[in-house]
């Protein structure tokens, strides 16, 4: 979609035929975001739990990875005695076709995840899982070294992954939203918990935050609110303790 947005004639402002800025861009995307509240995906958390896609899904709503970053992950980008997730490759989808693409979508996409103490430990027991399927399957296993598999060893395909995901969130029960809103979903709740904006910005692996702030200027305004509070609180009870100050014996 976003690509089409960048073609000449994209943009119908004046004569020349010029795409969309990225920063229209930016608005653009942060206009079409869904995400779940807090409470929406610890229902579907717990509704998924024992699936097969479950550790995919509680790694990418835990940590704001793409699709395509997660279908990319391979072994040697965990390291879960350090509790962190390298990004450093991508699977898309051309056509049918699944490529590997070297690098991340963008020069700030490279980056380093950590991951909390419970996905560590759900990552450790996929690991044992898919070591059961090697050995189920035997000879026949194909060996890809990649993290997301199907039981044979054949890396996951981005439209299994979309088509279960979907049926999972129709079966849970909560709102309907894509897998990149999974993404947003990390980012919002991260947000909103009041986690400073430098640290979304570095797990999303964006460039600046502006990019980030653009995208999710839906959760400032509380924010916000908050801060005028504790601002006004911090003045006023400095001016008390000025005027109690004042009264003090020798002070004119």
């Amino acid at each position: 979609m976003f690509a089409a947005l960048r073609e000449p004639g994209a943009n119908r402002r004046g004569k020349a035929k010029l795409g969309l800025s990225e920063t229209s861009l930016q608005h653009t995307q942060a206009a079409r975001i869904a995400f779940w509240t807090a409470a929406d995906l610890a229902t579907f958390l717990r509704h998924i739990d024992g699936d097969r896609l479950a550790p995919l899904l509680r790694l990418a709503s835990h940590t704001g990875a793409r699709r395509s970053e997660l279908l990319g992950l391979r072994w040697t980008h965990l390291d879960l005695d350090t509790a962190t997730m390298s990004v450093a490759g991508r699977r898309t989808r051309v056509g049918y076709e699944m490529i590997d693409r070297a690098g991340a979508k963008t020069a700030a996409g490279a980056r380093v995840v950590d991951l909390d103490p419970t996905k560590v430990a759900v990552m450790a027991r996929w690991r044992d899982d898919q070591a059961a399927d090697r050995d189920a399957w035997g000879e026949a296993y194909v060996e890809t070294g990649y993290v997301f598999t199907a039981e044979n060893g054949e890396p996951s395909h981005a439209d299994y992954v979309a088509q279960r995901f979907a049926r999972l969130v129709a079966a849970a029960g909560v709102p309907s939203i894509r897998f990149h809103d999974l993404r947003h979903t990390h980012a919002t709740l991260l947000l909103k918990a009041g986690v400073p904006i430098h640290v979304v910005v570095q797990r999303l692996g964006h460039a600046t935050p502006a990019i980030t702030l653009s995208i999710y200027s839906h959760v400032l305004p509380r924010q916000q609110s908050e801060a005028a509070v504790a601002f006004a609180r911090l003045v006023d009870e400095t001016g008390t303790q000025d005027r109690g100050d004042d009264e003090r014996p020798g002070v004119a």
